[in-house]
């Protein structure tokens, strides 16, 4: 019998009420990062694997500028990002965010 525990949480400013069309969506491109709708404040959050907040998109608008309810996400093999969006009745598609940077290896010590 395995058990299956978490390996790390973050909070998330989001989600405020009790509406049922607030329901988060998440999903995470070939970088790692972990992409979160925000739906009723038409946004999609982006954090690092690790929890670290990196930013966001999105505004209220029925133009290409905004959203009207993005409530459902997917991301491509290429890292391209679709959002359904509800209250607008449509699917946008994003480009890809460049990939994110190596982390740098840790400095050697030469002893002096």
């Amino acid at each position: 019998d395995a058990s299956f525990f978490p390996s790390l949480e973050w909070p998330v400013d989001a989600w405020a009420g009790n509406s049922t069309n607030n329901k988060p969506y998440v999903a995470v491109d070939s970088s790692g990062r972990v992409y979160v709708t925000d739906p009723e404040n038409y946004r999609v959050l982006i954090f690092s694997g690790e929890g670290q907040y990196l930013g966001r998109f999105g505004q209220y608008s029925p133009d290409l500028d905004g959203f009207g309810l993005p409530n459902g996400i997917f991301i491509d093999a290429q890292d391209y990002v679709y959002i359904a969006d509800a209250g607008n009745g449509r699917i946008l598609r994003f480009d890809p965010l460049p990939p994110l940077a190596p982390p740098a290896p840790p400095a050697e010590n030469d002893g002096n």
